[in-house]
């Protein structure tokens, strides 16, 4: 069975930690002692968003190492907790990398759902029992276990997503939203105004730039280049079945075919793919391989001679809160050297304060947080029907639905400030947990 989070998440010293958390919370089961981890028993299994996945871990119990007092339904709902199965491989070097997973023993092996967009698929296929073809949601699959249809009637509860619904016609799924979120910018150049290697004259490096307005954001990402400054910006791309991606090219002003024109340069050099959202080392990976990199479009301008690229600086869309979580060590990889964050807009996302403890240096600044242009609230996806207060799951109505759940009282909010989001108000319209935003399912594909 794969690791939905982690590695150690099923193992010994987990379970009695999570068990541990209870206790010391005051919340424990005082029923009858029984030998089977009532927790493990029939969960609340969730898919989607790299985003959202380490907080979603942390309210299942563990995250990037650490333990959490989770969050857990009542004995009249069944004692259910959250299990996450992460966007990508736990603990792997390549982000790009897919594998088949077993959500439960004895279930079939599917594809691990990589992003919001394949979360809301298969919690699609979720639906009558219809079966989920991996195949039509990455051509890049290559493992043969899990490279044809399967059916996935009771393996998914819930999908996690950092973007609206993918499909806006009909009701079948409602969006909860939990948090606040915002994207911004960040960059990496190899060459810096700093480096010994920079040299005089036409070899000076030129500075990064750290500040990009939403005009210039949308020429960046229609062009594929942008001069400002004498420095040369280029845009990389992000994985498209990511919320942030169709976050991102939406607050930048551009199309989705624009999106894909003008970062096609930077997505072929490198590894010769997109990025994983948030992840830090992947874009200086793609700063790395500008050094040997030549081409006409690192001159600025279009239509000149190629030229060396090495002094370029890249640029992807970040989202804050996980610069927040991944700087503080809360979630992984962390943005790592050579790695900044940029203001969009002319906007502060971040605030670092040298003197607080470590873990909690880093944290949302609300002058970026704030800004609609740039803001986005981020969701757990599950059917309409599931929240019917009669004939629904209890369970789900009681983790997720509206601000009196689980997902929205204070010991929740508490872990999804602390990794980097916002909470969202108690408004029955607008705040955590309402049911306003709906959705069709979506198609594979």
């Amino acid at each position: 069975m794969s690791s939905p989070t982690n590695k150690k998440i099923f193992s010994l010293i987990a379970a009695a930690a999570a068990l541990a958390g209870l206790a010391g919370a005051g919340i424990a089961s005082t029923h009858t002692a029984n030998a089977e981890p009532q927790q493990y028993k029939a969960p609340l299994f969730g898919f989607g968003s790299d985003t959202t996945q380490d907080v979603m871990n942390a309210l299942g119990g563990f995250a990037n190492g650490k333990t959490y007092t989770p969050l857990v339904t009542s004995e009249s709902t069944g004692y259910k907790q959250i299990v996450n199965f992460d966007a990508t491989i736990p603990g792997g070097a390549d982000a790009t990398a897919r594998e088949c997973i077993a959500t439960k023993l004895g279930s079939p092996l599917i594809l691990r759902p990589n992003g919001s967009g394949e979360g809301q698929k298969i919690l699609s296929r979720q639906a009558g029992g219809v079966w989920y073809n991996g195949l039509s949601v990455t051509a890049a699959i290559t493992t043969a276990a899990c490279n044809s249809s399967r059916n996935v009637a009771g393996l998914v509860d819930f999908a996690r997503s950092s973007s609206s619904v993918s499909n806006a016609v009909g009701t079948d799924i409602t969006a909860l939203p939990f948090g606040l979120d915002a994207l911004t910018f960040a960059y990496s150049k190899p060459k810096t105004s700093s480096d010994s290697v920079c040299g005089t004259g036409a070899e000076a490096c030129k500075d990064a730039i750290d500040t990009l307005s939403k005009v210039e954001l949308t020429s960046l990402y229609t062009n594929g280049v942008l001069l400002k400054n004498s420095t040369v910006l280029i845009p990389c791309g992000i994985q498209t079945s990511s919320g942030t991606y169709k976050t991102w090219y939406g607050n930048t002003g551009n199309t989705s075919s624009q999106e894909g024109t003008g970062t096609a340069f930077c997505n072929g050099i490198g590894n010769g793919s997109r990025l994983q959202e948030n992840h830090g080392p992947e874009l200086k990976a793609k700063a790395d391989a500008m050094l040997t990199t030549t081409n006409a479009i690192c001159d600025g301008v279009a239509g000149g001679s190629a030229v060396s690229c090495n002094d370029v600086q890249v640029v992807v869309g970040f989202a804050a809160s996980a610069w927040v979580s991944k700087s503080n060590g809360l979630s992984s990889p962390a943005p790592g050297t050579g790695v900044s964050l940029g203001l969009a807009g002319g906007k502060t996302f971040v605030t670092y304060t040298a003197g607080n403890a470590e873990g909690s240096k880093w944290s949302p600044n609300t002058d970026g947080f704030s800004d609609t242009a740039w803001n986005r609230k981020v969701y757990n996806m599950v059917f309409s029907a599931n929240l019917d207060n009669s004939t629904g799951d209890a369970a789900i109505i009681e983790m997720f639905k509206g601000s009196t759940s689980l997902m929205c009282g204070s010991a929740a909010q508490a872990i999804v400030n602390a990794f980097g989001f916002l909470s969202l108000g108690n408004d029955a319209s607008t705040g955590c947990g309402n049911t306003t935003l709906k959705g069709g399912l979506v198609a594979n594909g």
